[in-house]
């Protein structure tokens, strides 16, 4: 039987989003876990560049071309232990708010984080495609700071086709576990979305799904 875990996200301050590319501390890994929020969040409350915009549905094939996306080798999501990861191009989710979150965890039988009553960090609410007055995307990414080691991150979305007639960003649960994309569907972001998973099938077999047991593994 599956279980779920529910958590209480409660936000605090909300900003731009910020994609930072500039110069990280050399001993970031090893700062605690309250350093690396405060250091974090001034980079993002000095960026003052605008909020950005959505690429259209037309255009967002343009990023599977040859050096592009489709060409880059993402076999560092398996490896990479850090905080910091290589510059790359979005091709979904390019507009966001940032806000600080407090995380309060539900009574649960895991380890690491997942023990804290509640812990502070990041989180990035997005829609993965721009939204109208009547469809939506919603996604959250949300990241959780600890003591000298890598932070630990949350991804969640409700389906990568998003939520038809509804512009409600909590009208459907966020999960990390997702329904697969159909087999076969009409339009231009479908087929965006089917060379998408297919490049991720060089990572995972579980290209709809993200676990979470590294949150479990540090505290």
């Amino acid at each position: 039987m599956n279980k779920k875990l529910y958590l209480t996200i409660l936000l605090a301050v909300i900003s731009s989003y910020i994609c930072y590319n500039g110069v990280w501390p050399s001993d970031y890994e090893s700062k605690t876990a309250a350093e690396k929020l405060s250091w974090m969040w001034e980079k993002i409350e000095a960026d003052k560049n605008g909020a950005g915009l959505f690429t259209h549905v037309l255009a967002r094939k343009d990023f599977l071309k040859k050096g592009k996306f489709y060409d880059m080798d993402l076999t560092y999501l398996k490896t990479n232990k850090s905080d910091q990861n290589p510059t790359k191009e979005k091709i979904r989710t390019q507009v966001g708010k940032v806000a600080k979150v407090q995380v309060v965890f539900t009574a649960n039988e895991y380890t690491g984080l997942f023990q804290e009553q509640s812990i502070d960090g990041i989180m990035r609410a997005s829609s993965q495609y721009k939204p109208t007055y009547e469809d939506s995307s919603p996604s959250l990414a949300i990241k959780l700071f600890r003591d000298k080691v890598q932070s630990a991150n949350i991804l969640a979305m409700f389906d990568s086709n998003g939520q038809i007639n509804n512009v409600n960003f909590f009208a459907n649960s966020l999960s990390t576990h997702i329904s697969k994309i159909p087999e076969f569907a009409f339009g231009y972001d479908y087929i965006v979305t089917k060379l998408l998973h297919q490049k991720w099938e060089s990572v995972t077999d579980w290209q709809n799904m993200v676990g979470t047991s590294d949150v479990a593994h540090y505290k």
